[in-house]
């Protein structure tokens, strides 16, 4: 699947995003958390997607450090996806990977893009507490 074919997926999803080199950037905004904004990108390379988020108003440090890194593993251990983890400059992040070459149907793209914004939404809203 080429990039230009994962981002007509993206049009399907009827998502807001915006489209750099072969990056796909879909901002995602927190109800609970509107100060907070939430950048999700999607990558396509090599027959992969890798999804990411980050957002700067989760960012950790000094004592609350210990606390994320605890909320993440939780989330790691509870949760199949995405994996969670504080980045080397203190932001909370959520990941996702998956083979696309072999995902013949446009819906299971469609559907782990749906998923990821999904997810990714979630662990931010619970990430609230920190």
């Amino acid at each position: 699947m080429t990039v230009d074919e994962f981002e007509e997926t993206v049009k399907e999803t009827g998502l807001f995003y915006r489209r750099s080199g072969n990056a796909i950037v879909v901002p995602l905004t927190l109800a609970e958390a509107p100060e907070k904004p939430i950048r999700i990108g999607f990558i396509v390379s090599d027959g992969y997607a890798s999804a990411t988020s980050v957002s700067e108003g989760f960012r950790v440090d000094g004592d609350k450090t210990q606390r994320a890194l605890e909320f993440c593993n939780e989330w790691n251990h509870d949760k199949l996806t995405p994996r969670a983890y504080v980045d080397a400059e203190g932001r909370l992040r959520a990941d996702m990977n998956v083979e696309i070459d072999g995902l013949s149907r446009e819906y299971l793209i469609e559907n782990f893009i749906r998923r990821f914004v999904r997810e990714a939404g979630d662990f931010f809203a619970e990430a609230l507490v920190l």
